[in-house]
């Protein structure tokens, strides 16, 4: 199966998520931290999110429209093996994920009360994931970040 059509929806839908939120994507960064002190990471949502709600649905239907030759058909899957390929190999880990992941979130919505920057909080979840996960792995990570983008 051609992953292109997968691929082109989930790069647009990120994209279209992305602009909804104040960490989103870098313009959104930019003007987040430009005027920090009139905007929070609410304002974002309820000012953008509804444009971006609005918009999922005729994305959604060019999609399918553009890709619907390639989508056509049965899909012939083998499941028992695509369970076995795809299982979550650390259940523990997924669930430290998940928790550093609400937290961040968390943070994120209670700017208001904490005065916490986003940027902090984000920087906060980075930190504590890798604390939470496989220590030796970290300098690995650290590597992985691209710093002249940041």
């Amino acid at each position: 199966m051609d992953p292109i059509p997968f691929l082109v929806s989930e790069t647009l839908f990120s994209n279209l998520g992305g602009t909804a939120t104040l960490k989103g994507d870098v313009p959104n960064i930019i003007i987040g931290n430009l005027l920090s002190d009139r905007l929070q990471f609410q304002d974002f949502i309820v000012n953008l999110g509804p444009g971006v709600v609005l918009s999922f649905a005729p994305v959604f239907a060019f999609l399918l429209w553009y890709y619907r030759s390639p989508l056509a058909g049965p899909l012939d899957v083998d499941m028992p093996t695509l369970r076995q390929i795809s299982r979550i190999k650390d259940p523990a880990l997924l669930l430290k994920c998940g928790v550093v992941l609400a937290s961040v979130m968390l943070a994120f919505f209670l700017q208001p009360v904490t005065h916490l920057e986003p940027a902090w909080a984000a920087a906060l979840g980075a930190v504590l994931m890798m604390a939470v996960t496989d220590r030796h792995h970290c300098s690995d990570a650290m590597e992985a970040v691209e710093w002249d983008t940041l």
